[in-house]
C-alpha cells in the first residue's frame, strides 16, 4: 500500500472514530483507549482458550497413545490380563519419568532395550517444567488468598 493510500485510509479511520465518539457523547481518546483494552482483552481470551484447547489435545493424543499401546500388546503377545496390569502401571510410570525427567527415562529405555527411537527435541522439557512450577504457584496463592479471605 502506497503512503497517500496509508494516509487517506488512517484519516478516514480517524472521521469514523471522531463520528462515532460524537454519536455516543464520548471523548475520542476515551474510545481509542476503550478500543485498545478491549484488544488486549480479547487477545488475552484467545490465548487462554488455545492454552485449554491445547490442554485438551495432549490429553486426547496421550490417550490415543495407551490405547494403541494396548491393542500392540494384544496384538503381539494376545495378553489380555497383561493389559490391565499395564494399565495399573500407568501412573508410577509416569510418576517415575517425571521423577527422572524425560530425557533420563528416554535414554535409559533406548540403551536397556536397544532402541534408537530417533529423537533429540528435548528443548520443551524444561519449559514444560517452568509451566507446571508456574502453574503449582498459581494454585498455591489462589488457596492461601481463600484461606485469608481474599
Amino acid at each position: 500500500m502506497s503512503k497517500r493510500a496509508e494516509m487517506r485510509r488512517l484519516q478516514k479511520e480517524s472521521e469514523k472514530m471522531g463520528k462515532l465518539a460524537n454519536n455516543i457523547g464520548v471523548k475520542v481518546q476515551s474510545l481509542e483507549t476503550w478500543a485498545e483494552l478491549t484488544k488486549k482483552e480479547m487477545h488475552q481470551n484467545f490465548c487462554v482458550e488455545f492454552n485449554d484447547r491445547l490442554y485438551e489435545a495432549e490429553g486426547y493424543v496421550s490417550l490415543a497413545n495407551v490405547i494403541i499401546s494396548c491393542i500392540a500388546i494384544n496384538m503381539t503377545w494376545g495378553y489380555k490380563q497383561a493389559i490391565g496390569r499395564f494399565i495399573s502401571n500407568l501412573n508410577p510410570a509416569k510418576d517415575y519419568v517425571k521423577q527422572v525427567g524425560v530425557k533420563k527415562a528416554f535414554d535409559q529405555i533406548c540403551s536397556e532395550y536397544a532402541l534408537d527411537l530417533g529423537f533429540d527435541h528435548f528443548d520443551i522439557e524444561e519449559f514444560i517444567q517452568k509451566a507446571e512450577e508456574a502453574e503449582k504457584e498459581k494454585e498455591n496463592a489462589e488457596r492461601n488468598n481463600r484461606q485469608r479471605g481474599i
